[in-house]
């Protein structure tokens, strides 16, 4: 995912703000809840994937039935 890419960069940032301001514990809740969340929504999302593929895999298993040369004029 393109979202992973730019939040990745600035966590050790966020933690670091948050356990010199909070301390130690803070900051390892609060990453690890934003793990957590992140972890969800990757399950939630691939279910989702998941489902899309197996209906693309059903239409392509129909497509292999049709002759290749009948598509080509």
């Amino acid at each position: 995912m393109a979202f992973g890419k730019q939040v990745k960069p600035t966590l050790p940032l966020l933690g670091g703000w948050i356990a010199q301001h909070y301390g130690y514990p803070a900051a390892f809740v609060a990453l690890g809840s934003l793990a957590l969340v992140s972890l969800a929504i990757w399950v939630g999302y691939g279910r989702q994937t998941r489902e899309v593929c197996d209906t693309r895999r059903d239409e392509l298993a129909k497509l292999s039935d049709v002759d290749s040369s009948a598509l080509l004029p």
